[in-house]
């Protein structure tokens, strides 16, 4: 009877393992395309030997409406990807989800993401993070702007596409060269209500910067934003 059942409980077992495998599978994302893009950036915190850095950005959204995948030639080609994407860089989430897409196989030099107005109160970038002037004193700053922009990277060997194996490419966006050039000690300050867990409402400083407010710091951002990005294939 011991024998019996232990049979019978290693059964239960390799059932019960069967079935997760099974749910495993079941999850992951189906594969719909030849072509898997994936856009991400680099934040202040790469390649920093000090604890301490000036600034640092804890969100980076882009307002995506289309990318697309373009020859040696450069021709104009229809969008491989078209959205509107909400895009946050950091965590590399989507809304809707942009993972696949089915490109004409060929060798493709380039690729174009373009961005338009359809994020909160019509922007197409928002970026916020925190200015340190002193530790442990932090000033938040919010970037942002409504121009449609849009960011095209040369990859120097080509990325060949074909329908026999899925092409993984990453999009990257440094970040540090939108910011790195920004005098933030000079900004004007706004302040703004923030409530505390107890309730009690307090003041905090902020710099904003877009079109209307620090429009110098405004300005130097977007003449660095251009030639920030670069192709990185992921496999």
């Amino acid at each position: 009877m011991k024998i019996l059942k232990y049979i019978n409980l290693a059964l239960l077992l390799i059932f019960s393992f069967a079935c997760k495998d099974d749910s495993l599978i079941e999850d992951l994302p189906e594969v719909t395309g030849n072509v898997y893009t994936e856009l991400s950036a680099i934040n202040n915190d790469a390649v920093s030997r000090s604890d301490w850095r000036e600034y640092m950005i804890s969100e980076a959204f882009l307002g995506v409406n289309t990318i697309t995948y373009q020859t040696e030639q450069n021709e104009i080609t229809d969008a491989n990807y078209t959205g509107p994407f909400e895009y946050e860089l950091l965590t590399k989430k989507s809304t809707p989800t942009l993972d696949y897409a089915t490109v004409i196989p060929n060798t493709y030099h380039y690729i174009s993401v373009q961005l338009i107005n359809q994020l909160e109160n019509n922007k197409s970038i928002i970026v916020n993070g925190h200015y340190t002037p002193n530790s442990p004193t932090k000033i938040d700053f919010e970037f942002s702007t409504d121009d449609t922009i849009t960011f095209s990277a040369r990859h120097e060997d080509g990325l060949e596409v074909n329908n026999e194996k899925l092409l993984s490419t990453g999009f990257v966006f440094d970040l540090r060269l939108w910011f790195n050039n920004v005098d933030f000690a000079s900004a004007e300050q706004d302040t703004i209500d923030v409530e505390l867990g107890n309730g009690e409402i307090v003041k905090k400083p902020i710099i904003y910067i877009n079109e209307n407010r620090n429009t110098a710091l405004y300005e130097s951002v977007m003449n660095e934003i251009e030639f920030s990005t670069f192709i990185r294939p992921l496999n």
